[in-house]
Formats: structure tokens, sequence, C-alpha cells
């Protein structure tokens, strides 16, 4: 089982010994293998003991993020995940006391606060919500974490008979599942998690939903997680989808099924110049004095989420904090980034309906500015 590091957080190493003085780290960072693959050394750390003290620490979160990059297309749902391992030798001045090697699974993500030193964060399912809002149709990914996740059931709930299936308990901020709708009802299908112990491409696995799946279920050993699905039509103002990578660093989907405004602003640089003919001592008067130059253009976007359960507004707060987002509409797939700083998190009980705006722009220039 890896020791997951969420390297959006710091990540302390800590090397004890009575005697120890001096520590030196060999830091690998990889893909592949664990341990096979990890080639040669891309950092080399060193830190003495505080006199009076018997440890030292190292953070390394900052290192290992540098070896991150994302990528997405609207179909290529990957494992972001990498190896790093800690090759340390422990020192007395100059007398080597012993080595120690140890290997961690690092996560482009983050824990709150509330969540301690080195936490491993969720090691089941890899979304905070447990609501999710499908346009007719159309699918979503869930991402989970193999290790232990032991499968993924799918159940389609029943054409006739109850229809209250699920409760939202306003104490609790939980989904109320009715057990007997679910278990006698509703048709299940289960996909098993296969997961490969030392290759890190394999450690983040996406479970596909689609718009006709009522709930689904994430099991592990030490318990299970129940996502309510709710279709939606999206006929009048249509659908797009952001995908971003989300707090536990694993590609996340949200449909806006409301009203998209578009704008588009231009940054240029002005400059005067002179049309006289000197030779006639004379101008063309439609000749212009002011003129622009370095002309370039971005698209903003603003998009609405159509209306939503409060149990989302985890997906928008880790939407607004995160580093990768792509729009997908009309399967074209573009970066975006969101640029707008706050969200007022909207409650059932307070505000009744809930949707939210979202405003964007565009990663690129909207003329070609590539070099």
């Amino acid at each position: 089982m890896s020791q997951k590091a969420n390297i959006r957080s710091p990540y302390y190493l800590k090397y004890t010994d009575s005697n120890l003085t001096r520590v030196e780290v060999d830091l690998h960072v990889y893909s592949g293998t664990v341990d096979v693959d990890k080639g040669q050394p891309v950092y080399q750390l060193k830190n003495d003991v505080i006199s009076g003290q018997s440890y030292s620490i190292l953070e390394v979160s900052e290192f290992v993020s540098d070896y991150f990059t994302h990528s997405f297309a609207g179909s290529n749902y990957y494992s972001n995940t990498l190896w790093f391992t800690a090759v340390a030798n422990l020192y007395n001045d100059s007398e080597l006391i012993r080595t120690e090697t140890s290997h961690y699974l690092a996560l482009d993500s983050y824990t709150e606060y509330s969540d301690g030193v080195n936490s491993q964060g969720s090691r089941g399912s890899l979304t905070t919500t447990s609501t999710l809002y499908i346009p007719e149709n159309e699918s979503v990914r869930i991402p989970v974490f193999s290790e232990d996740v032991i499968s993924v059931m799918l159940y389609t709930p029943a054409v006739t008979g109850v229809t209250s299936s699920s409760l939202w308990n306003e104490e609790s901020r939980q989904w109320q599942l009715d057990t007997d709708y679910w278990d006698n009802q509703a048709s299940s299908s289960t996909s098993v998690i296969a997961e490969t112990a030392t290759l890190s491409t394999g450690k983040i696995q996406y479970a596909l939903v689609q718009s006709n799946v009522g709930r689904v279920d994430v099991n592990t050993s030490y318990g299970t997680k129940s996502y309510i699905v709710e279709e939606v039509c999206a006929d009048l103002a249509g659908k797009r989808k952001l995908t971003f990578i989300n707090k536990h660093g694993a590609f996340e989907d949200i449909w806006f099924t409301g009203a998209r405004r578009d704008t588009v602003n231009v940054d240029y640089n002005e400059y005067k110049s002179s049309s006289i003919d000197f030779g006639s001592m004379s101008y063309v008067s439609q000749s212009p004095q002011t003129n622009k130059t370095n002309i370039n253009g971005e698209r903003n976007i603003v998009l609405n989420s159509g209306w939503v359960h409060e149990d989302m507004n985890s997906s928008f707060e880790e939407l607004l904090m995160s580093k990768n987002v792509w729009l997908t509409e009309s399967n074209v797939t573009k970066p975006v980034l969101v640029t707008q700083n706050g969200l007022e998190k909207k409650t059932n009980s307070v505000d009744k309906v809930i949707s939210y705006s979202i405003t964007l722009k565009e990663a690129n220039n909207l003329n070609n500015t590539m070099i």
C-alpha cells in the first residue's frame, strides 16, 4: 500500500537518530513502476540538525510539484500521479549512520488545515460532492483510488414503483437513501477496480456514469460512498462541461446547463505617425494620425450552472481553486482560466433554489500569438 502525498500542501520528511548531525537526501521523481523506474535523482537536498535536537525535517512538496503537467483533450481521463523516492543518508559528522529509502505516491492535490500534517486525504472516492447533475444522454467520470476501492456499483432506477428513493437530510447535510427502493426495485451493475500495486499510472481510475444511472456506490473495505445522480434537461440554453483537477488531484466534471454569455477584450498600444508628403506639401485627410499596434484579444465567458443541489458547493469551490480547467462544448475542448476570485455558497434552506455563475477566459489569445 502506497503512502499518498498531497503535494499542493506542504509535505515533510523527518529523519531521527540520537547521533544525527546531518541528512543528505537524493530525491527521485518519476512515473511508471516504483523503485525500478526511479532513474537518477532530480534534486540533492542537505540539512543540518539544530543543536539540541535529534531529528532533521525537509519539506519537499515544491520540488515534486515541478514535475506535474496536465493535459486533457475531452476524453483522456488518466491517473495524475507520480512516484517520488527519497534516499536519505544519515550522518554523524562525517560518519554514515545508515541509509533510509522511502517511496511516496504524489498527487497534484491539497488537504485542508483541519486535516493536519502529511494527511493522505481520501483513499476511496476522489470527489468531495455526493451529487451528480448530468444532461440527458451525457455522462461524467468518477475518479477513485484503485488501491482501496473494491468495486463501483451503478444502480438504474426502476421504471415503476416508489419514486422517493433518496432524501436530503438538512441537519447532517447528507443524502438519506431509501434502501428498500434501491435494494428491491433498482437494477444494478458492478465494475470491479483492478489495481496494479507498483504502477503509478493505475492508481486513479475513472468510472463512467451515464445520465440514466440513479445512484452510484463506491465500495471500500472500510465503507461505501454513495452518489445520487440527477438527469437534467438541457434543450433551451445548451450544455457545456468544465473538467478540472480537483482537490484530490483527479479530473472532475461539472455540466453547465444555464445561459452562456461571451465578451471580447482587446488590448493594444497606440502610436502617432505623419502622413505628410513634403514633395507636394500636402497630406490625405483620410489617413490616420493615431494608429494601433500589438493588438491582442481574449474571449471571456460566463457560464451558468442551471439549478443544482447545495451538495455541489464543494465542486464549485474546488473549481475556483484549480490550476487546470478545460471547457468542452460541441465536442471541442479548450483550456480556460477561472477569473473570479470568490463564490458565495448557497444552501437549500436559505436560498431555496441554487445556481452559480462562473467567469472564465480562454487560456489562449483570440488571435494566434503562439511562437
